[in-house]
């Protein structure tokens, strides 16, 4: 079980990784720093957060996956938002 949110994890993280290379490759250095800030920070409060809820480590997983997926999101938003022209 833990795997598997993992795996999900792990695969919203190489998705947001490969636009975040484009990002950087695209000058765009320090968004993509700012937002890799609010990432670590967003899985702090969210493994805190399910931790807390659910008491061992499942939640931990599930915030991963939930922080990544989030994460990916926000870097194909901006990779599209940047990409049209529009700042």
């Amino acid at each position: 079980d833990y795997i598997f949110i993992q795996q999900i994890g792990d695969f919203f993280r190489i998705l947001s990784l490969s636009i975040g290379y484009i990002i950087i490759v695209k000058m765009w250095t320090k968004i993509y720093l700012i937002f890799e800030i609010i990432h670590f920070l967003l899985l702090i409060g969210l493994s805190y957060i399910f931790l807390k809820l659910t008491g061992d480590f499942h939640g931990a997983s599930i915030a991963y996956a939930i922080t990544y997926f989030l994460l990916f999101v926000i870097n194909l938003s901006i990779f599209y938002k940047f990409k049209r022209g529009i700042k």
